[in-house]
């Protein structure tokens, strides 16, 4: 089953606004190893409002894959239950 928004097709490949909930980065080398080594540790804090202007690559039933819009960017994947609002209909920004 395909999952079809007339607004997102209209915006898939251009630059959106994207509020998102997300978790604590991990940055830390000791948090991610003890994370991969211990099955019953868990990395615990509060959710936080994300803000960015991104490049929404596609989207389906479950979520929106975005980049940043510097070049080379990686893909980066964000299931519906953590977007909070996307709007879309903006220029890109040039570097």
């Amino acid at each position: 089953m395909e999952y079809r928004n007339e607004l997102l097709d209209e915006w898939v490949g251009g630059a959106i606004h994207l509020e998102t909930l997300r978790g604590p980065d991990t940055e830390d080398e000791e948090e991610i190893t003890r994370l991969w080594t211990e099955p019953d540790y868990i990395l615990r804090s509060r959710a936080e409002a994300s803000t960015s202007i991104s490049l929404l690559e596609g989207y389906d039933q479950v979520g929106v894959t975005i980049r940043q819009q510097q070049e080379g960017a990686p893909r980066v994947f964000v299931p519906w239950g953590a977007v909070l609002n996307i709007m879309g209909g903006f220029e890109e920004v040039e570097d």
